[in-house]
């Protein structure tokens, strides 16, 4: 997806929502792209994958930097994200 393409979260952010995608963001071809990560997008908060999980080890981002792997977090869950 081009940085230039217009998603929901940045409509509705717009409006004062807050917005959050937690899960697979696969329009980055799976590298870290900063203008078309879901910050970028609209979005004021992600968790979540860059791409599939091919190698059998997928690694989560939070916002715009590199969190655990998918190994990693097993052992770590909840560590990461707080819910208020």
């Amino acid at each position: 997806m081009p940085a230039s393409e217009i998603t929901w979260a940045e409509l509705i952010r717009k409006v004062g929502y807050q917005t959050v995608c937690i899960g697979k963001w696969d329009v980055s071809n799976r590298k870290a792209i900063v203008d078309r990560m879901p910050n970028a997008q609209g979005f004021n908060y992600y968790f979540g994958p860059l791409g599939a999980n091919d190698g059998g080890r997928v690694k989560f981002h939070e916002n715009n930097e590199p969190a655990n792997t998918s190994r990693e977090w097993c052992f770590n869950f909840g560590s990461r994200i707080k819910i208020v």
